[in-house]
């Protein structure tokens, strides 16, 4: 995962994603500094923008999800974009349950984690 690219969408500098990108996630999300920048994030803005995000997620969601399924060779889910933007803001809003959404998705390869999270962030440009 590129951690330039993570850092423009995040506003992390590029020094602590490449830090953060060799930890296990356990420890990135028991991390102080990464749940105090979580934190720091302005909610206000995303919920007032969750409407235009959830919309832009169902519009192309599908093909998202056909390139995770034929890049990681993985089922596609039933996954809808406005239950995508929920968990992005029930992530944003709770980050000390970071960890619990990862056993949620246990089933899942860790390339899907890397490529999947910046082709997310890619996606994003759109809006």
């Amino acid at each position: 995962m590129d951690a330039s690219t993570i850092a423009y969408y995040t506003g992390l500098s590029e020094e602590l994603v490449a830090e953060y990108l060799r930890l296990s996630a356990q420890e990135i999300y028991s991390d102080p500094q990464y749940i105090k920048a979580l934190y720091a994030l302005d909610k206000k803005y995303l919920r007032n923008t969750l409407g235009m995000v959830r919309d832009f997620y169902e519009a192309h969601l599908s093909e998202f999800a056909d390139n995770l399924e034929n890049r990681y060779h993985i089922s596609r889910g039933s996954m809808s974009g406005f239950t995508l933007g929920n968990w992005v803001v029930g992530f944003l809003d709770y980050p000390e349950y970071a960890a619990d959404l990862l056993k949620k998705h246990t089933n899942l390869p860790a390339e899907v984690f890397h490529g999947g999270l910046e082709d997310l962030l890619g996606l994003m440009d759109g809006l």
